[in-house]
């Protein structure tokens, strides 16, 4: 990835596998046997080719779910806020076809 990119590469390399790593939000208590932590790093664009071992060992140790961190990067990198749009599309000339939860639901 590092090198297909014009930019530098934030990684993250989370533990405990897809649902504990990615999908559980931060404090939901996981396991006791095995607390979530992730490591994070960064490979700046112009720096030196750094293997898995090598970024492995740079990369900084965290306790804790990875979402904080990735809420930080995005604000770090954001422009701000904008309002949230109504819920359904039809300022956008899509009417709804249905009442929730919709038809599709009842189809067999």
């Amino acid at each position: 990835m590092t090198r297909l990119t014009n930019s530098d590469v934030t990684f993250v390399l989370a533990s405990g596998g897809h649902n504990v790593g990615i999908v559980s939000e931060p404090g939901r208590d996981v396991s006791d046997r095995v607390p979530r932590h992730f490591r994070m790093g960064v490979v700046e664009h112009d720096g030196r080719h750094v293997d898995a071992e090598a970024w492995l060992r740079q990369a900084e140790h965290h306790e804790g779910s990875w979402w904080p961190a990735w809420t930080c990067w995005l604000v770090d990198r954001s422009t701000g806020t904008v309002p949230a749009r109504a819920p359904g599309a039809r300022e956008c000339g899509f009417p709804p076809l249905a009442d929730a939860p919709g038809a599709y639901v009842l189809q067999r």
